[in-house]
């Protein structure tokens, strides 16, 4: 009897250490299960952000992506202002769907959470920086494609055609010094004795240079059988000269000469230029929009025909001063024009407007070559010169030939072009991008400016505890958590 009753003591004693055990063990196990279910949920918040932002960027402009080679996320939603409200909505509605909770034949998702808010910290838009965001666009979206070896050697010629140029000096000026010291020698022959006979039926370049250009100069270097493009566009609302909508979002490259050249090699074949031009575009020679900004093709090669004469004018000039042949002959032609007076430096004053006139119309032979497009040499060599003193008006008017080396008309665009801002270069590319994605219907509204790139987030997040329930009264009230996220196009 004794045996018996310790034997139930020591069962009993056994069963109450279980029953205080059991609880123990049950709320270590739920809360190491909850501490676990915590980890998870914070790494989904912290990677769902990420992930909802790739999403949301995934939604990139078609247009651009097709027609140029860029990634760009239309910050209106195509309704032409920008909305950082929708894309913050657009994110929380992508975080909605991937968090909730499973059901059927998926099970319970133990990580199920809310998103309790989404906002956009900071976002980066094409058109910042003055046009910087979108020269490294560009440039990322070229460096495949053209090494840095090869961009300094664009580079370098470009600074050596300017190193030239302005070695020459001023042809303008120099023909300007050489009609009035022409005139003041007429002046003097008309005191001293009448003007002979010979020189009323002689050519006097000083005289035929303003007449070409009273002819209009895109008609002078047209070569036979082209016509320029009649294509034109409202430039009134082009983004340097609206009010464009600006991102917080800096971004942390420092675009240099690199990039620079990168840009201007990317855009050039997308747009066009009058050798090769895009039909299909808004403006047929794009290349002559970005330099020139005007609202025509034919505006547009018409300030770059006249800029392309002021560069191979002086280049011309510079290889005057150097061919003695050449100076003879514009000597004896001053000679007989200014000779007379018998004042020498007004006769080396004709010498020298006669040469720079000789240089310009030797340009427009150039540009009608380059138009062409045929070759001229920075600086030609005599084999190579088109013109003659005795008849340069019938040499202007008619072929002139290139050669076999030397830089294209695109090539001395690229001089052009680096005398331009990297706004101008950059905004005046997006003005003929966003023109071309406006003439799709469904697109019509886009603007360039409202065009994201990157942008930084915070996401707040709730979650319920789901182990701690099940012990009764949840004394902690759920999780909260806050995350950042960054994304850039790349």
């Amino acid at each position: 009897m004794i045996r018996i009753k310790r034997m139930i003591k020591k069962e009993a004693s056994v069963t109450l250490f279980v029953c205080l055990a059991v609880p123990v063990l049950a709320v270590l196990i739920l809360s190491l299960l909850e501490g676990a279910r915590y980890c998870g949920l914070k790494a989904d918040a912290k990677e769902w952000p990420k992930l909802a932002a790739e999403s949301l960027f995934a939604g990139y402009q078609s247009v651009l992506l097709d027609e140029y080679g860029l990634f760009f996320l239309d910050g209106s939603f195509g309704t032409g202002e920008l909305n950082i409200q929708r894309t913050e909505d657009e994110m929380k509605l992508l975080l909605q769907e991937n968090f909730s909770a499973g059901s059927g034949d998926f099970g319970v998702n133990l990580f199920r959470m809310q998103t309790d808010d989404v906002q956009v910290l900071k976002y980066r838009l094409a058109t910042d920086e003055s046009g910087k965001v979108f020269e490294m666009c560009a440039a990322n979206a070229m460096k495949k494609t053209l090494g840095q070896r090869a961009a300094r050697n664009i580079l370098d010629k470009i600074e050596h055609a300017e190193k030239k140029a302005e070695e020459a000096g001023d042809p303008e000026t120099v023909m300007t010094k050489a009609d009035t010291a022409l005139k003041e020698a007429a002046e003097q022959k008309e005191e001293k004795m009448a003007e002979p006979a010979d020189v009323s039926a002689m050519e006097n370049p000083l005289e035929l240079i303003p007449k070409l250009r009273r002819q209009g100069i895109v008609g002078l270097v047209l070569p036979e059988g082209k016509t320029v493009s009649g294509k034109t566009m409202s430039v009134d609302n082009c983004l340097l000269k609206r009010s464009c909508y600006r991102g917080n979002f800096r971004q942390p490259e420092s675009p240099g000469w690199y990039e620079r050249i990168l840009m201007q090699e990317f855009v050039k074949p997308l747009i066009g230029n009058a050798v090769a031009p895009k039909e299909e575009e808004a403006l047929a020679y794009g290349t002559e929009y970005l330099i020139c900004g005007k609202g025509s093709d034919e505006e547009n090669l018409k300030g770059v025909v006249k800029k392309l004469l002021v560069v191979r004018e002086a280049l011309n000039f510079l290889y005057l001063q150097q061919d003695t042949a050449k100076q003879n002959e514009a000597l004896a032609l001053a000679s007989v024009l200014a000779g007379i007076v018998g004042n020498p430096a007004v006769v080396q004053a004709v010498e020298w407007g006669i040469l720079a006139a000789w240089a310009y119309a030797e340009s427009i032979c150039d540009i009608k070559a380059l138009l062409s497009g045929k070759k001229i040499p920075l600086i030609k060599e005599a084999s190579e010169w088109n013109t003659q003193l005795s008849n340069l008006s019938e040499a202007v008017s008619g072929e002139c030939g290139g050669a076999a080396h030397g830089l294209s008309y695109e090539n001395y665009l690229d001089v052009l072009l680096c005398r331009k801002t990297v706004k101008q270069i950059a905004y005046r590319s997006m003005d003929l991008m966003e023109k071309n994605i406006q003439n799709e219907e469904q697109y019509a509204n886009c603007r360039m400016d409202a065009m994201l790139v990157g942008m930084k987030t915070e996401t707040e997040f709730m979650a319920d505890t789901l182990f701690f329930e099940i012990m009764g009264e949840d004394q902690i009230g759920g999780f909260a958590f806050s995350e950042q996220a960054e994304y850039v196009y790349h």
